[in-house]
């Protein structure tokens, strides 16, 4: 696969991180319908792609012979913290500012 035969993995990393962050600004700034495809593209590409890159960087670090499923769960356990952690801290960020909203945590 690309990931694990290129050398840039932290520049990979890095495009991918960009892909989110324009991602997300298209969501929350356009009503565009060709935009907001544009945004689904950019998402998919994202998500596809950040656990191979994740999981190729992890190898690189503990090398092939010390890797094995602990670091692999463990990959998958901080994704899921985080995304955990970033639902509640935008939901509780928008309760701050919309002190008035209904049903905020409903969508978590």
């Amino acid at each position: 696969a690309y990931v694990d035969q290129t050398k840039n993995k932290k520049l990979l990393l890095f495009v991918l991180a960009a892909t989110m962050i324009g991602s997300g600004v298209i969501l929350t700034t356009s009503t565009n319908f060709g935009l907001l495809i544009f945004q689904g593209v950019l998402d998919g590409i994202h998500k596809t792609m950040l656990l191979p890159v994740v999981t190729a960087m992890t190898l690189g670090s503990v090398g092939k012979t010390r890797f094995h499923r602990k670091h692999a769960a463990v990959n998958s356990m901080i994704s899921t913290v985080a995304t955990g952690v970033g639902s509640l801290l935008i939901g509780g960020i928008g309760y701050a500012i919309y002190p008035d909203i209904q049903k905020v945590f409903s969508l978590l």
